[in-house]
């Protein structure tokens, strides 16, 4: 009997306890689906992402918030209004939208690929305060990879790949305040870019540098230059800056082919002209306009003449060699040839040599040449006589400074054909009389249309020649 009411008893038991279990199972299996649905709604996202702002904020002694948190587990992570200040409580950076595409994940091989990573209408302000040494940015760099940091060689790192990179309507600043250095074109210690947008994809990164491939990239500066699309492959380090498969486009500028630019260091953009090496290899329909050339060459501002340009080009701006180079100007005036240019922009005192394939201009085609002080609309100064010779055609070498050069080749103008060996001087100063001296050989030439005198007819002649003026006062 006794026995009997034990079974019975341990059955109730056996019962209770299954029963319990059950319903214990059925809570915590409630509760797993509750808080699964809770971690995927953007209320309970943006409450998890608020406390972990708050607590990194505590950390990094700075303000750290964010508004809303969208996460779409495994597949992209949405956050929106984000906002951190530096340690001088600056802004340093303020978005509306920060988006990550998430491609791969594996806690336990330690792998996160991101797809993509987008940001919209964000602003940032990477700024070296007067007096400091780093940028405003480095106390986060140093909380995330401090730069005393023992290297834990017993656990495996978590290695992250980066997909590609979208901007659309980034405004973005770059300062060194220590620098007080001024320019009337874009000033590298004071960068300021408003409208950013653009894709870059093939991201790699080694120390301080950097290659990306760069997709409909657009930018405006505060100094007013205005970059209207960026397509490359780009190589970016304190030595060099290369472009390849280049398409760059401004609203007075086009580029094609390939452009390197090298420099002993970041600072070497402050003087452009000595110390920025170029390398460039132009495909045809290409054109520069000297007033895009001056953001980055100060001495030229004012300057608004464009030129066509197609071929190889070397060198600084004040020491610089062309080959297999074709330029065009204006209406009538080409060059095919090769090149090789001293003293820009200083244009009286350059140096220049040509060899001329073919040559052609006209007198009002070089009026329209604008000289230092390129601010004063200043012109090259041509004498009206040249006119009569309508649009010349020269082959040959010209050798010397504008207002001291030698020509040697077949010059064929509209009243006939001149064989020149001779060195002409004064040929843009208007204040002084045009004067040239060595041999020319004529064909057929209209000396009398040329020097304003109707008794001197069609002359052939091979002579040795010393004088000054083109009329015979």
């Amino acid at each position: 009997m006794f026995t009997f009411v034990r079974m019975q008893f341990l059955r109730k038991v056996i019962r209770f306890l299954g029963r319990f279990l059950k319903y214990s199972l059925i809570c915590v299996f409630i509760l797993l689906i509750a808080f699964f649905i809770a971690i995927q709604t953007s209320t309970f996202q943006t409450y998890l992402g608020k406390q972990a702002s708050s607590w990194l904020s505590k950390e990094l002694n700075t303000t750290i918030s964010i508004d809303q948190v969208d996460i779409d587990f495994f597949n992209s992570v949405v956050l929106k209004g984000v906002y951190v200040e530096d340690l001088k409580k600056d802004t340093l950076l303020y978005g509306a939208e920060l988006i990550c595409k998430i491609s791969d994940f594996s806690y336990s091989e330690y792998k996160l690929d991101l797809e993509e990573i987008q940001l919209n209408n964000m602003d940032a302000n990477l700024i070296k305060y007067k007096g400091d040494s780093t940028y405003n940015y480095q106390f986060i760099a140093d909380y995330f990879v401090p730069a005393d940091t023992i290297k834990d060689t017993t656990s495996s790192e978590f290695k992250i790949s980066y997909g590609g990179l979208k901007l659309n309507n980034v405004d973005f600043a770059f300062i060194d305040e220590n620098d007080t250095s001024t320019s009337k074109g874009i000033n590298f210690a004071k960068l300021k870019f408003t409208g950013v947008s653009g894709a870059f994809s093939d991201f790699m990164m080694n120390k301080d540098t950097i290659d990306i491939k760069i997709d409909n990239f657009t930018a405006r500066e505060q100094s007013g230059f205005y970059l209207e699309k960026l397509n490359t492959i780009a190589h970016i380090s304190p030595l060099d800056i290369k472009l390849d498969s280049l398409y760059l486009k401004t609203n007075k500028t086009l580029l094609k082919g390939r452009y390197y630019m090298h420099t002993n260091s970041w600072e070497s953009y402050n003087d452009y002209i000595n110390m920025v090496y170029m390398d460039a290899d132009l495909k045809d329909s290409c054109y520069v306009s000297a007033a895009d050339i001056a953001w980055f060459v100060p001495e030229l501002y004012g300057n608004n003449n464009k030129i066509t340009i197609s071929g190889k080009v070397r060198g600084t701006v004040n020491s610089l060699k062309g080959k297999n180079l074709y330029l065009a100007y204006g209406k009538n005036t080409a060059f095919k040839g090769d090149f090789n240019i001293e003293g820009l922009p200083d244009i009286e005192n350059t140096y220049i040599h040509f060899d001329i394939k073919t040559l052609t201009a006209s007198r009002s085609d070089l009026m329209t040449i604008q000289v230092p002080p390129f601010e004063k609309n200043k012109y090259l100064e041509i004498p009206s006589n040249i006119g009569k010779l309508g649009i010349i055609k020269f082959k040959g070498k010209i050798d010397g400074l504008i207002n001291d050069i030698a020509a040697y080749g077949t010059l064929n103008t509209s009243i006939g054909t001149v064989i020149t060996d001779i060195g002409i001087s004064n040929l843009s100063d208007s204040k002084k009389t045009l004067a040239y001296h060595g041999r020319i050989k004529t064909h057929n030439l209209h000396l009398g249309t040329l020097l304003e005198n109707q008794d001197i007819g069609v002359v052939s002649m091979n002579v040795k020649l010393s004088g000054k003026g083109v009329t015979l006062d």
